[in-house]
């Protein structure tokens, strides 16, 4: 059985409808009755919410507290879902990004899961082989030299494993009409237009 865990930003947002976690991380975010029914923990400096979390972060520190809060990762963690990081900043959601793309290279076979509204916006994904099913418009990025191959119904595959330079547009713009599978050497973001 995979793990998931959820981790709760400061951004307004709620669960999507039946979703469950083996254990929630709360970043800089005030607790609500009925978010959690299993384990969790708070961290955070305290400047986005009125509840003192549990691990009190200074103000003054040169990472964010998503950084922080990576690290309450339990061990063979599988599957993460970021909600509340999306919608405000954009060098907050970059920096997130970036982040999430820091941890994952210490892993293998990891999904992250980006939402907003309760619709899922992106996903990182550590090194490994993913099949997912996405309709529209959705695009590759990398942080680094990553060999990826992309195969299914979408518009541009990658049938052989093809380089992609960082932060390049060669995996600009793709449409996605059903299954397909994405294998990548290093971590890499799908964004989902909507």
């Amino acid at each position: 059985m995979k793990k998931r865990v959820v981790l709760l930003g400061s951004l307004p947002s709620v669960l999507p409808k039946n979703f469950r976690s083996d254990f929630l991380i709360y970043v800089d975010r005030d607790r609500k009755l009925g978010e959690s029914s299993g384990k969790f923990i708070s961290i955070g400096d305290n400047d986005s919410s009125t509840q003192k979390p549990e691990i009190l972060l200074p103000r003054d520190k040169s990472r964010n507290d998503l950084y922080y809060a990576l690290k309450l990762i339990p061990p063979k963690t599988k599957e993460l879902h970021f909600i509340g990081f999306l919608g405000a900043r954009r060098d907050h959601e970059r920096m997130n990004f970036a982040e999430v793309h820091r941890y994952l290279k210490k892993q293998t076979g990891v999904s992250a899961y980006w939402w907003e509204d309760q619709k899922l916006k992106a996903m990182s994904l550590a090194s490994g082989r993913y099949s997912f099913v996405w309709r529209g418009v959705f695009s590759l990025f990398c942080f680094q030299r990553t060999k990826v191959q992309l195969k299914g119904k979408c518009r541009y595959p990658l049938m052989k494993p093809t380089l992609l330079l960082p932060l390049s547009s060669h995996g600009l713009s793709n449409v996605g009409y059903g299954a397909f599978m994405v294998k990548t050497n290093a971590p890499l973001l799908v964004d989902f237009v909507s």
